[in-house]
Parts: C-alpha cells; sequence; structure tokens
C-alpha cells in the first residue's frame, strides 16, 4: 500500500485507506484493462474477457458457470464493468471501454457503453450499446480509460479521461439517472503533462473517491480527489517520492 504524503491530513488518509489505493512503480507503459469483473447478485463474480486483438468481441462468464459470446465494437478496449438495474428492474451489466477512431473519422478514441441481460430462457445475452455522456459543443479527439462508479448492485456514474491528446486530458464525470448519464462536468484540468491511468470506487459512505497517475513536471505522482455530498474537494497528492509511480487501483 503506498505511503501517504505528510501533507494529507487525517481525514483524506483515513478516506484514501479505507479505499485501499495500490500503486506500482513505473516498469512500462499502462495497458488497459481487456479482462473485467464484478460482484454479480451477491453470488460470486462475473467476469468478461475480451477476445484476442484479431477478432471483436468478448466471453462473459457467470458465477455459475454459464459462459456466452457477445460482440464488441471493433477496436474496442474494455475497462470497466458494473452491475446495475434495468428499466424492468432485472439484473444487468454494463461494458464501458474506448474504441478507436475520433467523432470526424480522424485517429483518436472515444467512450463505448453496452449493456447486457440474459434472455427469458437463459441461453443468451442481449447486448444493447449506452450512450455515452454527451458533451456541449465539439468532442475532444480522445475519450478514454472510463470508470463506472457502482456500489452494493447500484450503478451510480461513470468518471473518464478526455482531451485533445495525452499531455492535454482532463478527468470528467457524468452521474446515472434513470437509465442515462446526466450532463458531464469537469473534476480536474489538464496539468503539466499526463493524466493517466484513472481508477475509482463509491465508498460505503456514497462519496467517490478518484486516484490516477498525474505528471507534475518532474516525474509521474499518484494523486486522489474526494467527492462528498456531490461537491469535488481539492487535488490531494498520495506520492510525492521523486520516484515515477504510476497504474493506483482503488478498492473500496
Amino acid at each position: 500500500m503506498t505511503k501517504l504524503s505528510s501533507r494529507v491530513d487525517s481525514t483524506r488518509r483515513h478516506q484514501a485507506l479505507a479505499a485501499g489505493i495500490f500503486c506500482c512503480l513505473l516498469l512500462s507503459g499502462h495497458l488497459a484493462a481487456q479482462t473485467v469483473q464484478t460482484q454479480w447478485q451477491g453470488q460470486g463474480t462475473l467476469v468478461v474477457r475480451a477476445a484476442s486483438t484479431e477478432a471483436a468481441g468478448a466471453l462473459v462468464e457467470y458465477p455459475n458457470g454459464d459462459r456466452f459470446a457477445i460482440d464488441l465494437p471493433e477496436g474496442a478496449t474494455l475497462n470497466s464493468i458494473s452491475e446495475f438495474k434495468a428499466e424492468s428492474g432485472e439484473a444487468c451489466f454494463m461494458l464501458a471501454g474506448s474504441r478507436e477512431g475520433a467523432p470526424d473519422g480522424s485517429d483518436g478514441s472515444q467512450l463505448f457503453l453496452v449493456s447486457g441481460l440474459r434472455d427469458a430462457e437463459g441461453t443468451a445475452i442481449d447486448v444493447r450499446e449506452v450512450l455515452p455522456p454527451s458533451m456541449m459543443g465539439e468532442t475532444p479527439e480522445l475519450r478514454i480509460t472510463p470508470v463506472l462508479m457502482h456500489r452494493d448492485g447500484e450503478l451510480r456514474g461513470l468518471v473518464w479521461l478526455q482531451g485533445d491528446s495525452t499531455r492535454t486530458l482532463e478527468i470528467w464525470a457524468a452521474d446515472w439517472r434513470e437509465q442515462t448519464f446526466d450532463e458531464p462536468q469537469r473534476v480536474v484540468a489538464s496539468g503539466p503533462g499526463s493524466q493517466l491511468a484513472l481508477s475509482g470506487a463509491v465508498l460505503a459512505d456514497d462519496s467517490w473517491l478518484l486516484a490516477w497517475s498525474r505528471f507534475d513536471g518532474d516525474d509521474d505522482e499518484i494523486v486522489t480527489v474526494h467527492r462528498q455530498d456531490g461537491e469535488w474537494q481539492e487535488l490531494v497528492p498520495i506520492s510525492r517520492n521523486g520516484v515515477p509511480d504510476i497504474t493506483p487501483t482503488v478498492i473500496a
């Protein structure tokens, strides 16, 4: 577990420790997850594994061992999964990731979201595309690393990175209400360099805690931001040790 900076006050230290923030030293570039998993209705773990890079699709495995192949957008990368309730009240899962291509057809990467619901016979999964949070005005070239914020089987929202280059990425968030996402809100503006490896979790008090790797002008360090009662707090550095730290994981 990362040692917290002495500048972090006791409340924030408790929040970080309660969630469990883990990070590693810089060994290689950040690789987006290709296997994602979540707890499923108290029965165990639901796992989704992306197919090889030569084929678009994924394998869904339920806690009881049932397996189903599903289609995903071409060039898709999986980042996050959450259990949530469909409009009918049935238990579904939602997958979040990024897909190749900017809205204008140029190089870039955009968000993709799909929901999955088993049919009445339990023999297949109905996969449907979910509209990502819409932007007012022009959509940036890069929208990547989406993290579904959820707790106790309920989807609460989505956070992600976006910008026109990897050196100008910002952190944005949108709440999930009544089967759709609210208008996005910018959480953290771009910094002196890259912001990568976004992770997050909903804590027991329903607050949100995010952690990621941020270049501070010298090297990459782990920072966090906390949302309480719907309000985002100030940025807090967790590591400031002169050694590159990347790829944090928040575990609530």
